[in-house]
């Protein structure tokens, strides 16, 4: 990871990382971030998480977008405003706002279910 960094930065590339199945590992080697690896990745970096992936959670509304670099996230939060103002995006009825204390569920009690699906050698 410590080339692909110094790759965006001689270029000035920003990354927009994938991480929606970050939860579910394989082993006990821990999952690393791009942007954990330095303050100069971090600022370089979009991190894409979704709870939702990890726990199998279909059709429940959820996913986020770390952004450590302050204008970058503040921009980011500016476009989305304005696609969900002209594309309505609200929450619909009273279905969309139950899914928050599933996700917290998932959140706080994962440990056994991602161990069960773990395939250990």
């Amino acid at each position: 990871m410590g080339a692909l960094n110094d790759v965006c930065e001689r270029y000035g590339i920003l990354v927009i990382s994938d991480d929606i199945h970050c939860d579910i590992r394989l082993s006990d080697r821990p999952h690393i971030v791009l942007s954990c690896i330095s303050d100069d990745a971090a600022e370089k970096s979009f991190i894409c998480t979704a709870p939702t992936k990890t726990f199998n959670l279909a059709e429940v509304p959820s996913a986020t977008i770390s952004v450590a670099n302050k204008k970058r996230r503040n921009e980011l939060l500016v476009a989305m405003l304005f696609q969900a103002r002209a594309s309505e995006i609200a929450p619909r009825n009273a279905r969309d706002l139950m899914f928050w204390p599933l996700l917290l569920v998932a959140e706080s009690r994962h440990e056994a279910w991602l161990l069960s699906h773990r395939n250990e050698p």
